[in-house]
């Protein structure tokens, strides 16, 4: 995926988590800062699973940062919100085999997360 492709769909998602939960506010400019740094380090971990072709890479990043989301009073939920969202917008781009491993990626970790009973 183009680094342009990533910064505008960085930018569009956290405008978004802030608009729909302006409860965030909380967290101050740190919580500025880590929720656009978390949603780069999920195109990360997108990116080394594609590479590698290996879905458990990224499935272990999920159940990784689930727990630290939940150490830091943030919740898993915003983890599921943060995915579904992210599908959105990998479907608006031009279909290629990167992103179907990406969409496939995020639907096994949002099924991960959703058969967690604290989830929601």
């Amino acid at each position: 995926m183009e680094i342009h492709q990533k910064d505008q769909i960085v930018e569009r998602l956290f405008i978004r988590f802030y608009r729909e939960y302006p409860s965030l506010e909380k967290f101050g400019d740190n919580g500025k800062r880590r929720t656009k740094e978390d949603i780069y380090y999920h195109f990360q971990y997108l990116e080394t699973a594609y590479t590698l072709r290996e879905l458990n890479i990224f499935k272990d990043y999920v159940i990784w940062l689930g727990e630290v989301l939940e150490t830091r009073g943030v919740g898993r939920h915003l983890l599921f919100i943060n995915f579904a969202w992210l599908i959105e917008e990998i479907e608006k781009l031009e279909k290629t085999d990167e992103h179907d491993f990406y969409l496939e990626a995020l639907k096994k970790g949002m099924q991960l997360l959703s058969e967690d009973d604290n989830l929601i």
